[in-house]
């Protein structure tokens, strides 16, 4: 089972929590779309007449809320309810392609993916796939690569970017998706002009991120990580962002 994040509405980072469920925290927000359906609830009653009247209710199944949904996991991995998304293993690692975005990527032998719906907190955003080791299965990761998309809204790579950010003193705004942008830097991802830079979320520390335009869209991949763990997880950005490539 892969465990469920709650996405923080502050940072704009897909978060683990500290409840005793973090699906469960999710479960009333999701179920109206039909996502999470985690319960399997079923009843046998059988009524006895006789000398007395009674009711016997026995419930078959135990309402988890932090299982496995039917359809939900494949392999272990999260699956994604959109049909063009595909997980696929090669020799060099395991290929996730959308099809509909138009990108690929390669990400590690041993790693999870997990594809989360965009989070009405963000304008704009349409959907978050983060990628982790299976080590940190049910549990708050040392570190992850993420890759968001959004709609895009303007025709200039640096002006989307000053459009959406901010500093960490100013009010929340479903416009602002980066707080204290430094080490802004000119580079290319897949052959495409892009913007590198670091920006810092509460709690985390620096996020190192990567943004880059496709035809209709915003496509960003970035990583956090313990201190402890970033030297691994500079080196298995660098190959991941070395193997992302775009269509169209």
């Amino acid at each position: 089972m892969v465990s469920v994040r709650v996405a923080c509405a502050k940072h704009g980072l897909t978060r683990g929590c500290n409840g005793p469920c973090p699906r469960c925290a999710r479960i009333a927000a999701d179920e109206p779309q039909g996502r999470y359906t985690d319960k399997v609830v079923a009843g046998m009653r059988s009524q006895v007449r006789g000398a007395f009247l009674g009711v016997l209710v026995l419930f078959l199944a135990a309402v988890t809320g932090c299982g496995d949904g039917a359809g939900e996991r494949t392999h272990g991995i999260a699956s994604s309810p959109t049909p063009t998304v595909t997980s696929t293993v090669s020799p060099q690692g395991q290929v996730y392609s959308d099809a509909d975005s138009g990108w690929t990527l390669e990400y590690p032998h041993g790693f999870l993916f997990e594809k989360l719906a965009g989070r009405a907190a963000f304008a704009g955003e349409l959907y978050v796939v983060r990628f982790f080791d299976e080590r940190f299965r049910d549990k708050e990761p040392l570190g992850q690569v993420e890759v968001v998309m959004y709609t895009r809204d303007v025709d200039d790579l640096g002006t989307w970017l000053d459009r959406h950010s901010g500093t960490r003193d100013e009010p929340d705004d479903p416009r602002i998706y980066f707080r204290d942008v430094k080490d802004l830097r000119s580079a290319e991802l897949a052959s495409r002009t892009a913007r590198a830079f670091t920006w810092d979320a509460d709690e985390i520390g620096a996020v190192y991120t990567i943004v880059s335009f496709l035809a209709q869209r915003v496509f960003r991949i970035n990583y956090f990580c313990s201190p402890d763990y970033c030297s691994t997880m500079n080196s298995i950005f660098d190959t991941i962002v070395a193997s992302v490539e775009f269509q169209g």
